[in-house]
């Protein structure tokens, strides 16, 4: 692939990305043929979009439905209770597919974050992404923040929490994506960015990544 054709590519990718985080889940990226990172990264947006878009019509139906049912006859406290309760499973999927974590090439990872992070999403962030670490080896964590709008103290105690634990797993942490707002708000929390590595773009991110396993 051309490295301008590549450019277009990751230029795509970012825009389905950014697509999500408004809830336009029918936005996919174009997947070229062959096995480099690009074009596993797109297959992977497309699939998390794909899935999303399914749970989000799913959980719209079964809302619309109880919605029906309240109006028409009431429902019952038990009733009730199991409906909401499979709303808070169905939201709990959405959420779980809205962090994903992709191996892109042996020994690299790629988290793209989509939206807003609060406490419970950051834990699940955390775990998943060292779940990921230990269980393929990997040796770089790219967490690529175009989709990221603001940082906040939640965020912020995330990623030092995941570069730490991260370290201690033998991998390191890469930060890409990041636009001059989020570095600012980085800045004024006091993230400690001398301790990440950091690249303007997932593209040259990915190459950094590719140049850190070759030099292990």
């Amino acid at each position: 692939m051309s490295a301008s054709r590549d450019d277009d590519t990751v230029t795509q990718i970012l825009e389905v990305l950014a697509r999500l985080t408004r809830s336009e889940f029918s936005a996919r990226a174009p997947v070229d043929d062959g096995d480099g990172a690009l074009p596993r990264i797109a297959a992977a947006v497309n699939h998390l979009a794909a899935t999303l878009q399914e749970s989000a019509a799913a959980l719209d139906a079964l809302t619309r439905r109880l919605e029906r049912e309240v109006a028409t006859r009431g429902m019952e406290i038990d009733a009730l209770a199991r409906a909401n309760e499979q709303i808070a499973r169905s939201n709990a999927a959405v959420r779980e597919l809205s962090t994903p974590v992709i191996e892109v090439m042996d020994g690299v990872l790629v988290i793209p974050l989509i939206g807003a992070i609060d406490p419970e999403r950051g834990e699940q962030l955390l775990e998943r992404v060292l779940s990921a670490i230990a269980r393929t080896g990997a040796r770089v964590a790219i967490v690529d923040l175009t989709g990221v709008y603001e940082i906040n103290a939640i965020v912020a105690e995330q990623l030092q929490r995941l570069l730490a634990a991260a370290r201690l797993l033998g991998a390191r942490t890469l930060l890409t994506g990041m636009t001059p707002a989020v570095a600012r708000a980085m800045i004024e929390l006091r993230l400690d960015l001398q301790a990440f590595a950091a690249e303007s773009t997932l593209k040259s991110g990915l190459r950094r990544a590719s140049a850190m396993i070759e030099a292990r």
